[in-house]
This record gives structure tokens, C-alpha cells and sequence, in this order.
């Protein structure tokens, strides 16, 4: 059946920009044309070999990618700069599995995938059991999240004695996730930088969080106002798991070529703004 999508609606790229705010514009258009493009991945179910479960947990993936790149639109558009950077970092460990798990030509990193998660879980079913027999805690709370669990490993059509609690990490990292797919500079740059606003970590409390008063340390408890740069490699990395999803799970030549004109457009405006920034400093 022949796909029919709405016309891409994409900023032109030659206008004159005179500001950032002429950029943030054209790259929340442009934010919004790739959110739109992933909805269309949604329509449409996998179609590749994989197990059902396989299918399932690469599905679940590209619709956590939707939904929190929605919310990061939403937070931005909304000045939330702060708390819109924690999502960007989430986003990316999304972006990164998915084409992590479609780099490889086994099911071993899907199989790990499925079975570190439900080994948490079981390290967590582990616990209640001990307060379980020590009395410790509420028993109905106890009974909830056992059944909760065991919920989780009827769904995977696994036990829990299929699964070691001590088995909860995943073989690769991030950053050998992101060398293996040649994506390490992406790693240090934004992964590694938004890292900062996940953790707390002293230069984001300086930057976003406290000003000076004199000498000494004030609260701040204003939002940051967002700039353009936020809006560049991020898509950038979005738009080529989404690329990498409609080739390799539901294979659709339309969608997948709307995702590679998005990340032609993004890679061109990204060199304006830096030619812009450039200028202008």
C-alpha cells in the first residue's frame, strides 16, 4: 500500500536570520516536522524477522523516543531550560539504544537488554521477600509489588528463576555504545555535557542555580532562557535513530526518506548558527 504523508514543512534555509530568536523559530519547526515523523513510525508495526518480543522491546523504544522528545518541545518552548536538558539526556541514552540494538546482526543485545531489566526487578522481589520473613513493612504494599513484578516476568514469558539478581548490568556502556557506532564525539560533546544537569553536579548549580551577590552565593531560582545550540545535535542524533528504525524494523522507503531530508536540513542549519555565533561574537 502506497504511504501518502503530509508535505514536510521546513523552514527555508537561505532566509535572512537576524537573531537567535529568528533560529529558535526555524529549529522548533523543524523540531516539530521530526516529532511528526515519528508519529508516523508509530502507524506502523515492525515487520522484520525478529521475535515478537524483540519487535516489542524496539516498538517501545521508538515510542519512548516520541514521547520524550515531545516533552523536551514542550519544556523548551516553555523556557524550562534546566529541566528540559535532563530529558535531552534521556533522549539520547533512547537514541543510542536504538541504533545500539540495530547494529548488531544476533538478538544477544535485545536478549541482554530484556534480561538485565528484569534483574533489577528481581534483586527488588529479593528484598521484599527478606522483609517478608524479618516482618519488616507493610504487607499489603509487599504483596503489590511482588505482584507487580511477577506481572513483568509473565508478560516476557520468563520466570524468576530464569533470572540472577546479580546480573542487572549491561555489558557495554555508553560510551563503548557510542564508539561502536562511531558516535563517541557525540558522547563527550552532548551525552557527557547533559550528564551534568542529571546529576547535579557543581558547575550546573553555578551556572543555572545560584548567582552572586557581593561576595557571596545567592539563590536563583529563575529559569534559564534557552539557546539555539540545544536544538542542533540533539534532533540531529533523534532524527538518525528514527532513520535507522523505519529502514531495519517496519522498512518504509517513504518514512525513512523524510527522516534523511530532517537531517539534511538540521546539519544545514546547524552550520548557519554556528556561522551566526561566530559572527556575532
Amino acid at each position: 500500500m502506497e504511504l501518502k504523508l503530509k508535505q514536510l514543512q521546513l523552514p527555508p534555509l537561505n532566509r535572512k536570520r537576524k537573531s537567535e530568536d529568528d533560529f529558535w523559530d526555524d529549529l522548533i519547526k523543524g523540531g516539530n516536522e521530526l516529532n511528526a515523523t515519528l508519529v508516523e513510525c508509530l502507524k506502523h508495526s515492525p515487520i522484520n524477522e525478529l521475535t515478537p518480543i524483540h519487535k516489542a522491546v524496539l516498538m517501545g523504544q521508538i515510542v519512548r523516543l516520541y514521547k520524550l522528545f515531545d516533552t523536551f518541545l514542550f519544556l523548551i518552548c516553555d523556557h524550562r531550560m534546566e529541566v528540559s536538558m535532563i530529558i535531552a539526556r534521556s533522549i539520547c541514552d533512547t537514541a543510542l539504544d536504538i541504533l545500539y540494538f540495530l547494529n548488531d546482526d544476533t538478538d544477544t543485545r535485545l536478549d541482554e537488554y530484556i534480561t538485565t531489566s528484569l534483574a533489577t526487578s528481581k534483586k527488588i522481589y529479593e528484598e521484599i521477600k527478606e522483609d517478608e520473613i524479618h516482618g519488616k513493612g507493610d504487607s499489603a504494599t509487599r504483596e503489590r509489588i511482588k505482584k507487580s513484578i511477577e506481572d513483568d516476568f509473565e508478560i516476557s514469558r520468563l520466570s524468576l528463576s530464569d533470572i540472577q539478581s546479580t546480573k542487572w548490568r549491561r555489558k557495554d556502556d555508553v560510551r563503548t555504545k557510542a564508539k561502536d557506532l562511531n558516535l563517541e564525539g557525540l558522547y563527550v560533546f552532548l551525552y557527557k555535557s547533559l550528564s551534568r544537569t542529571v546529576h547535579g553536579n557543581w558547575t550546573e548549580l553555578i551556572k543555572y542555580h545560584l548567582k552572586i551577590v557581593g561576595n557571596t552565593w545567592s539563590a536563583n531560582p529563575d529559569y534559564a532562557v534557552p539557546r539555539p545550540q540545544l536544538m542542533t545535535s540533539l534532533p540531529l542524533l533523534i532524527a538518525i535513530a528514527g532513520r535507522s528504525y523505519s529502514e531495519d524494523v517496519i522498512m518504509n522507503e517513504v518514512i525513512s526518506k523524510r527522516f534523511e531530508i530532517i537531517i539534511e536540513w538540521f546539519e544545514e542549519i546547524s552550520k548557519k548558527l554556528v556561522k551566526f555565533l561566530s559572527s556575532d561574537s
